[in-house]
Order: C-alpha cells, then sequence, then structure tokens
C-alpha cells in the first residue's frame, strides 16, 4: 500500500495523453450480471443478457489491448466480483486494476488493487437503494480494507445522509471516499439533484471534507463541478483516451454509462478527477494519486 509513485504515475500518463491523444484506458463491462437490483442503477437500462465471453476469450482480449498500448483497466458489471477469474487475469496484465463492486463479495487479498466500494446510506437506506438486505454484509467485507475507496452516489434518495455515510466508512477503517451524483437520462429524473438539494450536498461535502481532511478524497474543484457541470463540455470519457466494452467485448458510447444518457445530467466522478487535473488543478492531481497509489 502506499505507493504513491505509481498513482502519480497515472497523473502523468493522464497528461501524456492530452498531448499524444493515444489511449491508455479502457472500462470493461465484465459480466451481463448482477445479484442487486439498485434503485439508481444505469446499467439496469442495458443489461441484454447476451453470451458472456469465456474466461479465455478475456484473457485474449486483455493481451492484445495491451500489446496495443492500454495500460490500465476498469473493472464494472453487472458485478465484477461474479467473475472473479476475469479480475484475476486483469490484475495480472495491466499496470493498473481499479475495480467497482457492490461489496456483497469480498475480493480476494492477493488482488492488491483499488476497490471501490458502493454504500449510499445507512443500513435502513442502503438496503432500500440496493434492493436487498446486504448493508451488514458488506460492511463485514469491506471493514479494516485499506484496499477500499467507498464510492457513494447520491441522489434525492440519501443527500441528507452524508455526513452519516462519511462516518461508517471511517469507522470501517477504510482508505477514503468519494462521492459521485446521480446520472440520468433524462433532466427530469425524480432522482436527480438540483436547486436547494444541490447546494446542500456541496456545502455539506465541502464541511465533511473539512473535518476528515484526506479522508474526503475530492477537491475544492471537483466539488464545485458537480455545479458548474465544467467536465461535460470536454469529458474525457468520450475523447480517445479510454474505451468502454460491453460484456460481450463491443464497444460502449458515449462513455461507460452507454448510449442513453444524458450528458447534461452528469455528476460521475471519474471525468470530473480528469477535468480537473487537465485544469492542472494541484489539489486534484495530489488526491488523485494518492487514490490510485496502491
Amino acid at each position: 500500500m502506499g505507493n504513491l509513485k505509481y498513482g502519480l504515475s497515472l497523473v502523468r500518463d493522464f497528461v501524456k495523453f492530452v498531448v499524444t491523444n493515444k489511449p491508455q484506458f479502457a472500462n470493461y463491462d465484465v459480466t451481463w450480471k448482477c445479484n442487486l437490483n439498485c434503485e439508481h442503477c444505469y446499467w439496469k437500462k442495458y443489461s441484454y443478457g447476451k453470451k458472456e465471453p469465456s474466461d479465455e476469450d478475456w484473457e485474449r482480449a486483455f493481451m492484445e489491448h495491451k500489446k496495443n498500448g492500454m495500460k490500465y483497466a476498469m473493472l464494472t458489471g453487472g458485478e465484477p466480483s461474479l467473475r472473479q477469474n476475469v479480475i484475476e487475469m486483469a490484475d495480472k496484465i495491466f499496470d493498473g486494476v481499479f475495480i467497482v463492486s457492490n461489496g456483497t463479495s469480498k475480493i480476494p487479498e492477493n488482488i492488491n488493487r483499488r476497490i471501490f466500494v458502493s454504500l449510499d446510506g445507512n443500513r435502513e437506506t442502503h438496503n432500500k437503494i440496493r434492493g436487498a438486505d446486504i448493508f451488514d454484509k458488506v460492511m463485514q467485507n469491506i471493514k479494516n480494507d485499506k484496499r477500499v475507496v467507498i464510492a457513494s452516489t447520491l441522489s434525492k434518495t440519501n443527500y441528507k445522509q452524508i455526513e452519516e455515510i462519511v462516518k461508517i466508512a471511517k469507522d470501517a477503517n477504510v482508505f477514503g471516499i468519494i462521492f459521485s451524483m446521480y446520472t440520468a437520462d433524462n433532466p427530469d429524473d425524480r432522482l436527480l439533484l438540483n436547486g436547494d438539494d444541490l447546494e446542500y450536498v456541496i456545502s455539506t461535502i465541502k464541511k465533511s471534507k473539512k473535518e476528515n481532511p484526506g479522508f474526503v478524497l475530492l477537491s475544492k474543484m471537483m466539488i464545485d463541478t458537480f455545479k458548474t457541470k465544467n467536465h461535460v463540455k470536454n469529458c474525457f470519457l468520450r475523447s480517445k483516451f479510454t474505451v468502454s466494452y460491453y460484456p460481450d467485448l463491443s464497444v460502449k458510447t458515449p462513455c461507460v454509462l452507454g448510449e442513453k444518457v444524458d450528458c447534461s445530467t452528469c455528476g460521475c466522478i471519474v471525468p470530473i478527477w480528469m477535468h480537473c487535473i487537465r485544469k492542472l488543478d494541484v489539489e486534484s492531481a495530489k488526491i488523485v494519486g494518492r487514490m490510485f497509489a496502491v
């Protein structure tokens, strides 16, 4: 843990991309399957249930992509922990591997990579959002695991629980916490945060960041960008830096959220990270460097 040099190499590679425009980052949805039914999940809109590649197919694809210059892999789904063999292959092949999981299955200890685990409220709220009684199991799986960064998606359902979510994450003794805002396929979606609610979210995250320095892994510019949406116009997820794949290895556009996304509603933290780095924000670069230093 704590390999800051590695984390900063990701930042340098992104800056290098801005100059060379060569892809280095792939997002792989490694399975059509998920064991939950979350109310805010974009994936439900694309879960076509097609045949999935075999482990051997994934290995060939990973090797080919690596040969063509791909350095970093973000493993999503569906729920990627349902394809543990694919995670292990990616771990052996790519320089950087980041896993986004619902936390219901523990990623084996030998996978020493950053794991972003979803947590969207206290026990009652999280279980309601996730459509299953899984809060206690997730807490057990992440306890004292410094690979884990809590990734909380805020919507009209849970935005009043920001400080409680931060406390739960700290009590679990994980590496830190990030927030994203719910992203929709239309600006009238009932879960979207706007107006006074969004102002409340921004001020509360800033307050939590001040009270938990080094644990709330968001810079001031990142937090402000949730409101300004300055990351949308030149979103790096729609650039040649990254390619997103469905579980059948077909290319997903415009980004990992798929073709039905309304970019004007985007509250995804990943393009916000890269927008802030592109703007040469020092605080953002340091945070991203630390976060990916595993």
